[in-house]
């Protein structure tokens, strides 16, 4: 099985984005309408997976653990499935979430999920949410040859897609488990 590890806000759900009209839209966090606000991103990750044999594994902390209070005054977990089809996505290509591991990074999350899974191939997508085009999450970065980082504002574009492309298409393995940072990057 070929991975998509999927972050959600400055991916897909970013401060601009196009609406499926067209139209420039300046919304963050605006979930209200159950969709994320990219939707030429989602577009886009979409046609990556159909074309790379790719399934979508959510790796976004917020969108995969935010509880939101229902009309009938219930709560529920943010249903990622349901806004990434409210938002034009063929929610058949996800395949779930990453484990939630209390004080560990999105590295860890990933490389417990590899462990848990046979996965053939996978890419990382995130967003540098440090503001200095490098990835926030510093545990990602044994993933570095796997790793796309969008900038934030604008989310994932053409030029992501074709790096997707250009990632998928080598032939890489990854060591998983408890290494040290060291020890990964040797072996990468």
């Amino acid at each position: 099985m070929n991975i998509l590890f999927l972050d959600f806000d400055g991916v897909i759900n970013t401060p601009v984005g196009i609406d499926e009209k067209g139209n420039l839209i300046d919304r963050y966090y605006g979930t209200f309408d159950k969709k994320v606000n990219n939707f030429v991103a989602v577009k886009l990750i979409e046609r990556l997976c159909r074309e790379c044999d790719l399934r979508i594994v959510v790796q976004s902390r917020g969108w995969r653990n935010y509880i939101e209070r229902n009309p009938d005054g219930t709560v529920r977990y943010r249903p990622y499935r349901e806004y990434l089809e409210n938002s034009g996505m063929d929610s058949s290509l996800v395949e779930g979430h990453v484990p939630y591991i209390s004080n560990k990074g999105k590295g860890d999350e990933i490389d417990e999920y590899l462990r848990e899974n046979q996965v053939d191939k996978f890419i990382v997508i995130d967003d540098n949410d440090n503001g200095d085009g490098n990835v926030g999450d510093l545990t990602l970065l044994r993933f570095k040859d796997a790793l796309i980082v969008c900038d934030g504002d604008r989310g994932f574009t053409e030029k992501e897609y074709k790096k997707a492309l250009e990632i998928l298409s080598r032939d890489r393995t990854y060591a998983v488990g408890n290494k040290n940072q060291e020890d990964l990057e040797m072996e990468i």
